[in-house]
């Protein structure tokens, strides 16, 4: 019995549930981060489930694409929220050595530009892996001719 498919649902579920609740004590912002990510999960699973068609393939430059595509607008919209609601000292949390670090170098803005420029970074990297793609797809059409 495969349990996996039960997994992420139960995930996909709990996030949903989280998601809600945030929306509901007025976490806009947050809880549709949340539908985002339970979307992002049961979107990945999908693909995970159709793998059998790719075996064999091996690596295929771009394959993951999206998914940068994904992290680079979830990072511009993450900043863009630090940008309208910034944080002060002190940090706390997991963050608080990187957040402190941005803030000594940049300011209040430190926060929104680390996630700016992780957002230009995983852009950039998404625009390469799409060239590289489409070049493949090019050069495969033409020694098939």
């Amino acid at each position: 019995m495969d349990l996996y498919p039960y997994i992420i649902a139960l995930v996909v579920f709990t996030i949903a549930v989280i998601a809600g609740a945030a929306a509901l004590a007025g976490y806009v912002l947050p809880s549709g981060l949340l539908a985002a990510l339970a979307i992002y999960i049961f979107w990945d699973a999908a693909l995970a489930r159709d793998t059998s068609q790719q075996e064999g393939v091996g690596f295929v430059p771009g394959q993951s694409a999206a998914q940068l595509g994904i992290f680079a607008l979830v990072c511009a919209i993450f900043g863009t929220y630090l940008f309208f609601h910034p944080h002060h000292p002190p940090f706390t949390g997991r963050s608080a050595i990187v957040s402190s670090g941005l803030y000594a170098v940049f300011g209040v803005l430190g926060e929104p530009l680390g996630c700016w420029i992780l957002a230009l970074g995983f852009g950039a990297i998404w625009m390469a892996q799409r060239k590289s793609r489409a070049n493949l797809e090019v050069h495969k059409g033409k020694g098939d001719a």
